[in-house]
């Protein structure tokens, strides 16, 4: 896929998501975007990654205490930089892998709670609708290389695109189209991280 075709295309979603969504519902076949969205994905993981370890080193040969502003407990620099190396290392993995099981979740959990959704007014209601929206969401992580922009910034922008885009392609009320975001969200994130620390664990 070319960035210019990318840049032509989606900037009317970083600019005006609701026309982007508006010109969704009105779609007959949604393209394919899962490549587009864990390429995004792993390039706003990896430039966080990136950045955090030299901020690490920055802070480490300041002698400062990276415990007491609020890093991992680890008590040891190398032990952290070791985690978020193997972090790099895996997360083409963690970008496939997050990119179908957030969207199977958000998916899920929209059948299962959406009681006041009008399913009938939905162009297209299936799977493959849902990881389209969650992966064109992921444009915002294309501004992850700058240093000034944090992860949580963009992860922000992309969370809120998600809410937006459910809300309104699904007809969802606001606060479904919340929980079913933020739970995803908070579930994959709890359980990836917790495979990380257990895998760097069996590495030691």
């Amino acid at each position: 896929m070319r960035f210019s075709y990318l840049d032509s295309k989606y900037k009317v979603l970083l600019r005006n998501p609701s026309r982007f969504f508006e010109k969704i519902l009105s779609t007959d076949h949604l393209e394919k975007n899962t490549f587009l969205g864990v390429f995004l994905y792993w390039f706003g993981l990896s430039c966080n990654i990136v950045i955090n370890t030299f901020f690490i080193k920055w802070l480490a040969k300041g002698n400062m205490n990276i415990e007491s502003i609020g890093f991992m407990k680890l008590g040891n620099v190398n032990e952290l930089i070791n985690v978020m190396q193997l972090q790099l290392l895996l997360s083409p993995l963690t970008a496939f892998f997050w990119i179908h099981i957030y969207a199977s979740i958000i998916h899920i959990t929209v059948k299962l709670f959406s009681l006041k959704a009008d399913w009938r007014n939905c162009k297209i209601v299936n799977y493959e609708t849902t990881l389209y929206l969650i992966c064109v969401c992921q444009i915002p992580k294309i501004f992850s290389f700058i240093p000034i922009i944090s992860q949580y910034t963009v992860s922000l922008w992309s969370f809120i695109l998600t809410v937006k885009a459910l809300k309104r392609i699904y007809n969802l009320p606001i606060e479904l189209a919340l929980f079913s975001t933020l739970f995803a969200a908070l579930f994959f994130g709890i359980i990836w991280s917790k495979t990380i620390f257990m895998i760097e664990f069996l590495l030691q």
